[in-house]
């Protein structure tokens, strides 16, 4: 994944695979392609595609794996949050009001039956800081990505669409889209 977050600056999500993944970011010439600088190594987990995104205080977060972290404009580690369940977490989106909402993935992982369904995905809001805020289950697997508008996430569930509402402190689900 890359995000430009200045004029001339731009940076790249990197990983390993495998349930003990590492990631990391690495800032790039967008015109050689050569790497400017890179972070260090983050803990990250199971492996699923995790997500990169400039946030408005300026800081760089990633969420890859079980794993959530604020990186300097200068790729300095802030600091890291170990999520909630052992499971990777496929990106997430950003409020207006700074919150950071993501959630597990509930489908199966290369090497794993097909068919599996986890059954359940649980949504987490996330302050700036990375400290959890609140935590919803919803019913059923999902494996793609979440979607926002204002302050409704969008959750793509394996059977039905939901609609997720954040009041600034806690979720509460709006309605199913089948």
């Amino acid at each position: 994944m890359v995000v430009r977050r200045e004029p001339g600056e731009w940076f790249l999500l990197c990983h390993t695979g495998g349930d003990d993944a590492v990631s990391w970011v690495e800032r790039f010439d967008p015109e050689s392609l050569e790497i400017v600088s890179r972070s260090i190594d983050l803990p990250a987990g199971p492996t699923w595609p995790g997500g990169l995104a400039v946030h408005a205080n300026g800081d760089l977060y990633v969420v890859f794996g079980r794993y959530a972290h604020r990186l300097t404009p200068d790729l300095e580690l802030v600091t890291s949050t170990e999520l909630p369940r052992n499971r990777p977490y496929n990106s997430f989106v950003v409020f207006s009001d700074g919150t950071l909402v993501t959630k597990d993935f509930g489908g199966a992982r290369p090497g794993e039956d097909p068919s599996y369904e986890s059954g359940d995905c649980e949504l987490v809001a996330l302050s700036p800081d990375l400290e959890i805020l609140a935590r919803h289950t919803v019913d059923e697997g999902s494996v793609a990505r979440l979607s926002a508008r204002e302050t409704d996430v969008y959750v793509v569930g394996v059977h039905s669409l939901l609609e997720v509402h954040w009041s600034g402190s806690e979720f509460s689900t709006a309605k199913t889209i089948t």
